[in-house]
């Protein structure tokens, strides 16, 4: 993935009996994105609803000085105990090396892809209906993505560069034809970049879907920590908080990208089988169930 929420501790967590609060750090991102925003609101309700059961509140604070850097250096930096907590896809480091909050955070919206293209590429996508066609296409991903291998492992064809901000101006200038762009990246993304790269769209024929979770990883030396989440999680999920927070996040998008219209592409990942029957994947919406979701919040459509 383009991008992990990175969590750093002021100080370490004291005995919940001595300490009444703890600053979390959390690094300074270039706006707050519908993704970001949601991970911050899931995580800081989850810590909030445990506030009381362990007589410690933790407060999510940003550091000015931080520096963005990408999703596979900041996977390295959580497992050499740079930080404490990252959102990020499963992947083999952070399984073997980490302590997986075992509930996926979008339920599923990261393996929802909507393809950025150049105008010129709309009248060669807009009648592809599976992957044969996609095929005949190339797309742009970025180097150590877990999307990059998901589509190899599909036999579609890509090419790769260090960041988002140079695929970016790679598909401006024609070395591919789309770029995949999470659900929820998508829109946000062209609304800032409309103005520096007018022949770039966003495509309103295709929904690109694999099953893709998207975990918080907690620093292997931080047990207390890692349950004290866990915890946190599973309540907002009992009591309806979680799923009323991811419908506030992303049903507008959904309307606003006409997700029940596109024809939908479903990738292979048995590659990811490293989880598979580990944890909740009924947490996972499928694409029926977005579109079902889409038109019961929007029934005129």
């Amino acid at each position: 993935m383009a991008a992990i929420l990175i969590v750093a501790t002021a100080c370490p967590m004291a005995n919940a009996t001595t300490q009444a609060a703890t600053e979390i750090l959390v690094p300074l991102r270039r706006g707050e994105s519908y993704r970001f925003a949601f991970l911050t609101s899931i995580l800081t309700a989850a810590l909030d609803r445990t506030n009381a059961s362990y007589n410690n509140k933790i407060t999510l604070i940003h550091r000015a000085r931080d520096k963005d850097v990408g999703s596979d250096r900041r996977a390295k930096m959580l497992l050499a105990g740079k930080y404490d907590v990252a959102w990020a896809p499963a992947r083999a480091d952070l399984e073997n090396s980490a302590l997986r909050v075992n509930t996926p955070l979008y339920r599923g919206l990261f393996g929802y892809r909507i393809l950025l293209i150049d105008k010129k590429v709309r009248p060669h996508i807009k009648n592809i209906t599976d992957k044969d066609g996609l095929r005949q296409l190339m797309g742009g991903l970025g180097i150590g993505w877990t999307d990059t291998d998901i589509f190899r492992a599909n036999d579609i064809p890509i090419v790769t560069a260090p960041s988002r901000e140079t695929l970016w101006r790679m598909l401006a200038a024609g070395r591919f034809d789309y770029f995949p762009r999470a659900i929820s990246e998508a829109l946000p993304e062209m609304e800032a970049n409309t103005e520096k790269f007018p022949n770039i769209e966003i495509d309103q024929n295709l929904l690109l879907y694999y099953p893709f979770p998207v975990f918080y990883y907690v620093n292997s030396k931080r047990p207390e920590l890692h349950k004290r989440i866990s915890e946190g999680v599973n309540i907002l999920i009992q009591d309806g908080t979680f799923d009323r927070i991811w419908i506030e996040a992303h049903l507008e998008l959904f309307h606003k990208l006409k997700v029940w219209q596109r024809n939908v592409i479903q990738l292979d990942t048995q590659h990811l089988n490293v989880i598979i029957g580990e944890w909740p994947s009924e947490r996972l919406f499928t694409p029926e169930q977005i579109k079902r979701l889409t038109l019961e919040k929007y029934p005129n459509e």
